[in-house]
């Protein structure tokens, strides 16, 4: 993280020592070791079968791009309004800030419903270094949840590549539910 992002998070952060419990911009934050992902997988796989724990974990992450837009819109002043390229360079800003790898988005038409974007360093793959299966299934559900608040339709998103399996990135690409 460089060190104006460092600086930026360090005047967002209030912490309640007393209490123990951490904030930005009034909204409560955890910091949790980077294990708890895999473990959930794991622990769901063995519930469900691996094609459940995908399922699962994809709609977990539509959900958690609920609040992770909500925490976007605070900490960018965003306005679903604005064009496809505030939206390209916000986004791609938040998610270094977050600490959740580096985002580059390759394409992004809200009318003909293209989303592609490109990830590093994402947090499932900090987990599991080498996999023979795509595995950023949290990852890609918050991005497709971040596409349908902002075009408010329904989406679809897939991974089609990914670090762990060796590719040089992970790639995303959503689109609309209805075409």
């Amino acid at each position: 993280m460089g060190l104006l992002k460092l600086l930026k998070l360090g005047k967002l952060l209030e912490i309640d020592s007393e209490k123990g419990h951490m904030f930005i911009k009034g909204e409560e934050v955890m910091i949790l070791p980077s294990e708890i992902t895999e473990e959930l997988f794991i622990s769901l796989s063995n519930i469900v079968g691996a094609g459940g724990a995908t399922g699962s974990l994809y709609i977990a992450g539509k959900e958690l791009g609920n609040t992770f837009f909500d925490i976007f819109k605070k900490m960018n002043d965003y306005d679903v309004t604005v064009s496809e390229d505030k939206f390209k360079k916000a986004l791609e800003d938040f998610i270094p800030f977050i600490g959740a790898g580096k985002i580059k988005i390759q394409e992004i038409n809200f009318e003909n419903a293209n989303f592609v974007l490109w990830g590093w360093n994402l947090p499932e793959v900090g987990l599991r270094r080498r996999s023979d299966t795509l595995i950023c299934h949290i990852v890609r559900g918050v991005f497709t949840r971040f596409l349908e608040i902002v075009t408010e339709k329904s989406c679809t998103g897939k991974e089609v590549k990914c670090q762990a399996k060796g590719d040089e990135y992970c790639e995303f690409k959503i689109c609309y539910s209805e075409l």
